[in-house]
C-alpha cells in the first residue's frame, strides 16, 4: 500500500511539473521579447490584450480548393506546417483535432475577458523600460503626437493559450510610433519550454506577409 501511494506522489509530481501554470504564459511573452528587443530599449505596449482569436485563425491558415477536375480536394494553406519531436517521433505540430480543442476552450473572447483581465500590467514584464499606451490613444497619435518623440517599438500582444498541454500559442504585432503602414511583425508564435526557457518552435502570418 505505502509502495502505492509513493508511485501515485510521484506520478502527480510530474504531471505537475509539465502542466503549463500561468507564470510560464507571462515567461513565454517575456522570453519572446527578450528574443527581439535590448535589454535597454525603451519600447510601447498596447494596454488592452488582443483576443486570441487571431492566433487560433493564423495557427490554422486557410482551407485551398484545388482547381478543376478535383475541386473536391480541400488543402491547409498558410498556418503552422512544421514537424516536432514527441516521445522519440516527429509528428506534425498540428493536429486537427488539438486544434478544434483549443478553438472550443478560447475561440471568440472579446477582448476584455482575455486572461484574468483585459490589461497588461508592469509587473507581466521583465522588462523594465515599458511605456504603455490605450490602443485608440496610440492610434490617435500615430501620425501626429509620435513623431516628435524618439521612436519606440511597439508591441501588442494576446494572453497566451495552451496547445496540446505542452505549447504556448499567442500573437503579437509589432510597429513603431514612426510607421503608418504595414506592421513589422504581425505573427501567431507556438512556444515550447526547453531547458527552463520558452523558445519560438514555429510561427505563422496572414497570408499577405508571404
Amino acid at each position: 500500500m505505502t509502495k502505492k501511494i509513493i508511485i501515485l506522489l510521484i506520478s502527480i509530481g510530474l504531471f505537475s511539473s509539465c502542466a503549463i501554470t500561468k507564470r510560464d504564459k507571462f515567461n513565454a511573452v517575456n522570453d519572446y521579447l527578450d528574443s527581439v528587443i535590448a535589454d535597454s530599449e525603451e519600447i510601447m505596449i498596447i494596454h488592452e490584450k488582443m483576443s486570441p482569436d487571431l492566433a487560433i485563425i493564423m495557427l490554422y491558415g486557410h482551407d485551398f480548393w484545388t482547381e478543376y477536375p478535383d475541386t473536391t480536394f480541400v488543402i491547409r494553406e498558410n498556418g503552422i506546417h512544421s514537424q516536432v519531436l514527441e516521445n522519440g517521433k516527429w509528428v506534425d505540430l498540428f493536429d486537427k483535432k488539438d486544434w478544434l480543442n483549443m478553438k472550443k476552450k478560447y475561440g471568440d473572447k472579446i477582448e476584455t475577458s482575455t486572461g484574468d483581465n483585459g490589461y497588461w500590467q508592469l509587473e507581466d514584464f521583465r522588462h523594465n523600460n515599458i511605456v504603455f499606451e490605450k490602443r485608440n490613444v496610440f492610434l490617435k497619435n500615430l501620425t501626429s503626437y509620435y513623431f516628435d518623440q524618439p521612436r519606440k517599438k511597439v508591441f501588442e500582444f494576446s494572453f497566451p493559450i495552451s496547445y496540446k498541454k505542452k505549447y504556448l500559442v499567442f500573437s503579437v504585432t509589432a510597429k513603431t510610433t514612426h510607421s503608418t503602414g504595414r506592421a513589422i511583425i504581425n505573427l501567431t508564435v507556438v512556444m515550447e519550454k526547453l531547458n527552463g526557457k520558452w523558445i519560438v518552435v514555429d510561427s505563422a502570418g496572414p497570408s499577405y506577409f508571404d
